[in-house]
């Protein structure tokens, strides 16, 4: 038998036919188990970090600053959160039907009292639940409190507003001993101007001072479901 008939032979018999690669082939049922199994992992990975940070702060109760400067992949308020997940336990009953991204399921964290198994028995908390939609469910349960702005009071106030912002004066010459923070909810209409912004952080680099979002410092902010809103206040 000739060298070429020999390869012949082997081709023949190592060929893979059609019939053969479509039952090798993963299905698509076979692709998606392994893509859920791979979001389940995202999210225990999401608590395992939560519970790191927890313990950190229980074996350093004084050493937060230090730590996230330390850490290449969050700042105080991301770690804040992941804290915010660790230490509310009731998301561990719901794990299974978590988003798979952190600021989502800290979100549900606002969901106090029996809300948060309210609003997952009603089916309002699955693994597609975005941030946005769980900002909404919050709401809904949570409506915040705003201050009234009557038309009289929105034309006066039109009316008095500068054209220009004040200048910042010169910062104090000996540097602060602990940097000041300061809340801003930019859900406020008289905070959605860029010159505000603008002209805020420059006062919060000149005097040290750090300029937190409303939902980054959840230590700082009452709870408004407990707030008794009174005079010139009222829901939206």
């Amino acid at each position: 038998m000739s060298k070429i008939q020999n390869q012949l032979i082997v081709a023949a018999a190592t060929a893979v036919t059609p019939v053969q690669e479509a039952i090798s082939k993963p299905t698509i049922e076979d692709f998606a188990e392994r893509i859920n199994k791979a979001c389940q992992q995202t999210v225990e990975g999401i608590f395992k970090i939560a519970d790191l940070c927890s313990e950190a702060m229980r074996a350093w109760p004084e050493g937060e600053t230090t730590l996230v400067s330390l850490l290449k992949h969050m700042d105080k308020a991301t770690f804040s959160r992941y804290r915010a997940i660790s230490d509310d336990k009731r998301l561990l009953g719901i794990k299974d039907d978590l988003p798979t991204h952190y600021s989502t399921i800290y979100e549900l964290t606002k969901l106090k009292g029996d809300t948060l198994a309210e609003a997952h028995a009603a089916g309002k908390i699955t693994p597609k639940l975005l941030r946005k939609q769980a900002e909404d469910l919050v709401e809904s349960y949570f409506p915040k409190k705003r201050r009234k702005r009557t038309k009289k009071s929105a034309e006066t106030t039109t009316a008095s507003a500068p054209s220009t912002l004040p200048m910042l004066p010169s910062p104090p010459t000996a540097p602060r001993e602990c940097p000041i923070s300061i809340v801003v909810d930019w859900g406020y209409e008289m905070h959605q101007s860029q010159d505000f912004y603008d002209w805020l952080k420059e006062g919060a680099k000149k005097y040290n001072v750090e300029v937190l979002n409303w939902d980054d410092a959840p230590q700082f902010v009452p709870n408004y479901a407990d707030q008794d809103v009174s005079g010139d206040e009222e829901s939206e």
